[in-house]
């Protein structure tokens, strides 16, 4: 039963996650003000986020989405249970990245700390990817 609810939990926020990327990526721009930084730079704002770079992320989640579908035995896809248990412990460690950052721009060790994207980094995407790491390791420790 745990398993499940860790599973629904990473499913649920990986779809949530991957409906968003597509629509951006498809040209919506509902939400985008909260997914990318601004630093100013003599009174001009960086550029956002590139499409190629939205696509990519989008597939990166589909493909998570594919392996969370898997394990839950809905698509009947057989995986060697060792290449699993790799796949989802290389999924908990690009969560675990993106929660802890890249010193610059998101993750709980970002310098750019003011601004909307910053604060909403701080208090909700960043530990939301670290309870997603948390949840992907332990799903995969499931056997």
């Amino acid at each position: 039963m745990n398993f499940l609810i860790l599973l629904l939990f990473v499913f649920s926020v990986n779809a949530l996650l991957l409906f968003i990327h597509v629509y951006w990526f498809l040209g919506g721009n509902f939400g985008l003000e909260f997914s990318n930084y601004t630093i100013r730079v003599k009174n001009k704002k960086s550029k956002s986020i590139k499409r190629n770079k939205i696509f990519i992320i989008a597939i990166l989640l589909a493909f998570i989405f594919i392996v969370n579908l898997t394990q839950t035995g809905i698509n009947n896809i057989n995986v060697n249970p060792n290449l699993m248990l790799w796949i989802n412990r290389i999924i908990s460690l690009g969560f675990f990245y993106r929660s802890v950052g890249n010193f610059t721009s998101f993750g709980f060790t970002k310098s750019i700390r003011k601004g909307l994207y910053a604060s909403l980094d701080t208090w909700i995407y960043s530990p939301v990817f670290l309870l997603m790491a948390v949840c992907q390791i332990l799903i995969s420790m499931k056997d």
